[in-house]
């Protein structure tokens, strides 16, 4: 398996992430992206080495903490490679990219307690649980050698 992180920067990129999150599971988190202002986070495509698109990966302005910088992330997989492995995959590139080109102490992921296929991406990648409810799980990962939750 090997996927390629780009940044969405052109319109062919935007229609694809439209189209990869047409489903009413991922508009529920990200909302219509029928507009630009989903486009005003930084947002980043997956593709693999046929030019692909397998998914994408937003994530929140970043925010000062207690604890450091913190960003949130928001991703979607395109359905025909769900299951398959990508959704790991693009969290740990996109951790790469991070620690390599931003100033980010913590990712967060704030996953439904029934996204099953979330859940064990966030384990796999070694998120830990901050906070969970009967809806959300909140996990956390920290870059940096900051304080803990």
């Amino acid at each position: 398996m090997f996927i390629e992180l780009y940044n969405c920067n052109n319109y062919y990129h935007r229609m694809m992430i439209r189209e990869m999150a047409d489903n009413d599971y991922t508009k529920k988190y990200l909302g219509e992206i029928n507009n630009d202002t989903f486009f005003n986070k930084e947002t980043y495509v997956f593709k693999d080495l046929s030019n692909n698109y397998i998914g994408f990966i937003s994530c929140s302005l970043p925010v000062e903490t207690h604890y450091g910088i913190s960003i949130t992330l928001y991703y979607a997989i395109h359905h025909k490679y769900q299951n398959k492995g990508y959704g790991s995959k693009m969290l740990e590139l996109f951790e790469n990219f991070i620690k390599e080109n931003k100033k980010i102490d913590i990712i967060v992921l704030n996953i439904e307690s029934d996204n099953y296929a979330s859940l064990k991406v966030a384990q796999k990648n070694n998120f830990s649980i901050a906070y969970q409810d009967d809806e959300n799980y909140i996990y956390t990962k920290f870059l940096t050698k900051k304080r803990s939750l």
